[in-house]
């Protein structure tokens, strides 16, 4: 083998450095000298389509500025995973800056991490930062969830002075810039700027030792329109240059010309080896052995790179490579030349190599091209929860949609996996569609993920969902308790379900059994042994034994911030039983703080999981009488019942979310005179509510919402209406009052 793994850079540290610089490449003066003024810039765009050298502009200019220091992430289309996204964009700052944002670093680590305070620690460590910093997102248009641009935004939107964002792409991304711009604080460079003049064709083409006539140049600048990618191909293709040579109208045609004239050069089996490669999103000797079939690729690699054949180097080793999105094109097409079976067993190779390699994602994505569906489904089922753990979420379902439908219902645990994703990523109809295909199914075969059977693995499933009611939730948590042994990594989970559901329909006693052995297990990442002691709180409170359920919520909440467990639904308990035990001894400010602690949940409160976002506001209902709120009291009361309908038959809970309502009856109307209650507000109007706390505009809410400006008028005037309130500020006051923000 020509490439050493134990010496080779991990992947994900080469994305997220500066690219090594590259031989033969014309230097962009004019452009690295507009890049290096300001020095007061926040923002720079380079945008342009595919082969305009935005890479290598940027490049040149981290090389060449000793003014600034300069972090990069070269983004792919893996990484709209929000989650991964800031986990790469603080990898990229903290290898220019070792130790540079903990406490974001660590909740990036832990599961559904709150990502508003992962960037409000980022922005808040780079205030200590001395000097200038740029962070370069290389390839931004790769990034296609609104998620990932709604937190960008945030984050230039309160970027420091010492620092700003630099951002390479093929098209504009759907950000607010354009205030920068006019406000001199942002620099946009497009295609026109990037077009090679006609000095810098003349180095391109002398860099490849051709000697061209004034009159070549001047045809080659023509016939290219100083398109800097088809000038190099022209240049290695074309032999010799003069102003005699033609190529086909139009750039597409120019560059797939010349892409095919460069690979003609090759051998067919070396053509055929760049072809399998193309599947490869990196490559390195090592793997490209095993996909070629041959050894040696190391080697071919290097000689590639240094032949300047649009095969970027990643780390100044020569271990980490990429194929030009221009030639992963072309390579892709003769691919396609060769039978079907080729590709797909490059694709094959290439998943047991990086499954030999301990990366189970890349193995994952080559064995959904490959075909391959249940060895897919299999590594799905036997790691989804590691990755749910990590805050991944939208990774797994990226992979589950790539899934045929015939190929989920032939490996039926893949269906438990995905109503699981679902119910944590609240998408309630998806959620219900994978549980019900779960249901119908019948499955013999080892559970991947550590349960006991597919049995046991369904009934944790449907009692932690409860889509049928406390009865059938409970009747099926007993059975997961009964099948799940002792020192199943599942059996804390299914006694603390069947705990909860012996609350909720009055067994107390043997609730406290089942939650007590769930509590015993150690506080783990996931979140059960802390659910399990909230849990134990609320009953404590619920039979009156008040100190005790404060000595419990207490622990819990200890534990929750120890472990950055704050976001999970499963922290919910904990915290509403801490802020009803604090407001029944009167410490009125203290319950409050905990209610607002309960906004770090709020995204994951739906009606995949009904019982638990029922509970929770339930209990916040009760907690604000005691306060003698009324109107925040009705507000959980109305999202508790709105849960119930999707949940059914709730036992005891039922029953104090109608003592709630009969006080607020008797008392509530009283108390508040004739002032009216809000109507329910859509989600869409709550996002609105939230975006009226900045300083943006009615036009810039609609772009972060992706509506037009009427749109986001006609989503603020009903707010206001909802409301009763006639502006901004108000509107503010009112949604704090309500606790609705």
């Amino acid at each position: 083998m020509d490439v050493d793994r134990r010496t080779s850079p991990p992947l994900v540290v080469v994305k997220a450095r500066v690219p090594a610089p590259r031989a033969r490449l014309v230097r962009r003066n004019e452009l690295l000298e507009c890049l290096s003024d300001e020095a007061d810039r926040r923002i720079t765009l380079i945008h342009a389509p595919a082969g305009y050298g935005k890479s290598s502009v940027l490049a040149q200019w981290a090389e060449s500025d000793p003014l600034r220091r300069f972090a990069w992430l070269t983004l792919e289309t893996t990484d709209n995973d929000p989650v991964l996204f800031w986990r790469y964009i603080l990898l990229a700052l903290r290898a220019l800056i070792p130790g540079f944002a903990d406490k974001a670093w660590s909740l990036l680590h832990g599961p559904q991490p709150d990502l508003e305070a992962v960037v409000t620690h980022v922005l808040n460590s780079a205030l200590d930062v001395p000097g200038r910093i740029v962070l370069i997102l290389d390839d931004y248009h790769v990034i296609t969830n609104p998620r990932c641009h709604e937190l960008m935004q945030h984050f230039v939107d309160h970027l420091p002075k010492s620092m700003q964002v630099a951002f390479g792409t093929r098209t504009r991304p759907p950000l607010s810039l354009s205030k920068f711009e006019a406000g001199g604080l942002g620099l946009t460079i497009d295609t026109t700027a990037l077009q090679f003049t006609p000095e810098e064709t003349k180095k391109a083409l002398d860099e490849e030792g051709n000697r061209p006539t004034r009159e070549a140049i001047a045809h080659v600048q023509d016939l290219t329109e100083g398109w800097p990618a088809a000038i190099h191909l022209y240049a290695i293709s074309v032999d010799p240059i003069s102003a005699d040579n033609d190529l086909p109208d139009g750039r597409s045609a120019v560059n797939s010309y010349l892409l095919e004239e460069m690979l003609n050069h090759l051998s067919d089996g070396e053509r055929l080896d760049l072809a399998k490669w193309s599947v490869l999103r990196h490559l390195n000797g090592d793997l490209c052995d095993r996909v070629a079939g041959r050894t040696g690729s190391a080697k071919r690699l290097r000689q590639l790179s240094q032949a300047n054949l649009l095969l970027i180097p990643l780390d100044t080793t020569g271990h980490w490579y990429r194929f030009h999105d221009l030639l992963v094109d072309a390579l892709q097409r003769q691919l396609a030349e060769h039978p079907a079976e080729q590709r797909r067993a490059a694709h094959r190779l290439a998943m047991e190599w990086w499954l030999e390699n301990g990366d189970i994602a890349h193995a994952i994505h080559h064995a959904l091209e490959a075909g391959e569906h249940q060895r897919a489904a299999e590594l799905l089922c036997a790691n989804w929860f590691g990755y749910m753990l990590n805050g991944l979420l939208e990774t797994v379902r990226e992979w589950i949609d790539h899934f045929p439908t015939d190929a989920l219902l032939a490996y039926p645990p893949i269906l438990i996996t995905s109503a699981w994703i679902m119910a944590f990523s609240g998408s309630v109809k998806e959620t219900h569609q994978f549980a019900a295909k779960a249901r119908a199914a019948v499955f013999d075969g080892p559970m991947l993920d550590g349960t006991t059977s597919y049995a046991s693995a369904l009934a944790i499933l449907r009692s932690a969902l409860g889509h049928d009611g406390m009865e059938d939730a409970s009747q099926h948590a007993e059975v997961a308790y009964r099948l799940e042994p002792l020192g199943s990594q599942w059996r804390p989970l299914a006694a603390a379900l069947a705990g909860v559901n012996r609350f909720g329909l009055g067994r107390y006693e043997d609730a406290r059994i089942a939650l007590a052995e769930a509590i015993e297990t150690l506080s783990g990442e996931d979140g059960v042994a802390t659910y399990a002691r909230g849990q134990l709180a609320l009953l404590e409170l619920h039979q009156g034994n008040w100190a005790e359920g404060s000595r419990q919520a207490e622990l819990a909440c200890e534990q929750i911030e120890e472990s950055n467990l704050g976001s999970l639904l499963s922290s919910g308990a904990a915290k509403i039983a801490s802020a009803a035990a604090r407001a029944h001894s009167g410490d009125r400010a203290s319950a409050l703080e905990r209610l607002r602690s309960l906004a770090s949940i709020q995204r994951v409160l739906s009606d995949a999981i009904p019982f638990d976002a029922f509970q929770i506001n339930l209990v916040a209902a009760e907690t604000y009488l005691i306060l003698g709120d009324y109107r925040s009291a009705r507000t959980h009361a109305r999202a508790a019942l709105s849960r119930l309908e999707a949940f059914g038959y709730a036992g005891i809970f039922e029953e104090r979310l109608t003592e709630v309502w009969r006080v607020l009856a008797s008392e509530g109307d009283a108390v508040n005179g004739s002032e009216a209650e809000p109507e329910t507000l859509t989600d869409r109007e709550l996002q609105v509510l939230v975006l009226l706390q900045s300083d943006l505009s009615v036009r810039e809410i609609g772009s972060e919402l992706y509506v037009s400006r009427n749109t986001a008028k006609s989503h603020i005037a009903s707010l206001y209406r909802k409301l009763g309130v006639t502006g901004r500020t108000a509107a503010i006051a009112r949604g704090h009052q309500l606790d609705l923000i």
